[in-house]
């Protein structure tokens, strides 16, 4: 890759979380502008395309997208109703902005795909979108509900800096978190007698930023879903490491064992940990939206009812008294 790409990747990386706090609208534009420019001047100008199973990938996704938006402009303003000439339910609902922002992040990944196919380039990806994600979420912890009032003049008790929900900003430390370990797990495992040193021991205080500061969010789903996470890779590594199979029984029986430990100890102690209590009126609402959201499902099974519709289409799932 060229360093100008690095350089346009590291920007779109950095500024999209910090942008879309109150200020959406111009965030999304500058975006889509930018990702599409340089997905263009990379696609454009290549002679051979590279159909790794990746970019297959994204191609198929791509044009998924492509005929949901011409499946919505022949179903304008029929929201949650079947169409008559397809034999099941699809979504009728993708906001422009969703669309926009599914197309503009395909475009992206292509041109990725095409200009980064070395093991070295893919882990230089990595690393920019693993430091940027502990800057942003150093800027969230120092500004948690000031950040989007500075830009909108509105103020949100639940927010983490830029996110306007400390859930959305759990989400994003959560999947960097995991995201760095690929810069410093594999070498530790996989290479045999190899310690942590040099550029690997910035790699691990990374990762351990990012993991301390999902607890700093105050979000529960996002604790829960941390844990969970690591009970899944604990889980992968012991299938690859371990070779008997008592011993990967064995193994699992005590991992599972400390996951639920450390699920029960996160509900006992939710409020020292400086997260809200479970089991409240929160927690009984989210129920009835689960439910809801299972009939939902079973209407709109291929594509749900469209991107960031989920809160326009719920009310008609749930029964009022």
């Amino acid at each position: 890759m060229q360093f100008s790409h690095y350089l346009i990747f590291a920007f779109l990386t950095l500024f999209i979380p910090l942008a879309f706090g109150g200020s959406e609208p111009w965030g999304l534009f500058v975006f889509n502008l930018t990702c599409i420019a340089f997905s263009f001047s990379v696609l454009f100008r290549r002679k051979h395309f590279a159909l790794t199973p990746l970019s297959k990938a994204v191609l198929s996704l791509l044009g998924f997208i492509i005929l949901l938006a011409c499946l919505q402009l022949l179903n304008r303003h029929n929201f949650l109703q079947k169409p008559a000439y397809l034999p099941f339910t699809l979504c009728h609902y993708y906001s422009f902005e969703g669309l926009s922002l599914l197309f503009s992040l395909s475009m992206l990944y292509l041109a990725l795909t095409q200009i980064a196919q070395h093991g070295e380039e893919i882990k230089n990806l990595i690393l920019i979108l693993t430091v940027n994600a502990v800057i942003v979420t150093l800027i969230s912890i120092g500004f948690r509900t000031e950040y989007i009032q500075h830009f909108s003049g509105i103020t949100m008790h639940s927010a983490f800096g830029p996110f306007a929900s400390r859930n959305h900003g759990a989400q994003f430390v959560m999947i960097s978190f995991f995201l760095s370990l690929f810069l410093w797990l594999p070498h530790l495992i996989l290479v045999k007698g190899k310690r942590l040193r040099g550029k690997y021991i910035y790699y691990l205080i990374f990762s351990i930023i990012l993991f301390a500061s999902v607890f700093a969010t105050h979000s529960r789903g996002g604790v829960i879903a941390l844990i969970l996470g690591l009970f899944i890779l604990g889980f992968l590594c012991l299938l690859h490491l371990t070779k008997k199979n008592y011993k990967k029984m064995f193994y699992l029986t005590v991992l599972t064992v400390v996951f639920m430990v450390l699920i029960h100890l996160i509900i006992t102690y939710s409020t020292a940990l400086g997260l809200r209590q479970f089991w409240t009126g929160s927690d009984n609402a989210r129920l009835g939206l689960y439910a809801a959201a299972i009939d939902m499902l079973k209407d709109f099974p291929y594509t749900g009812v469209g991107f960031d519709a989920f809160s326009a289409a719920i009310d008609a799932y749930i029964p009022f008294a």
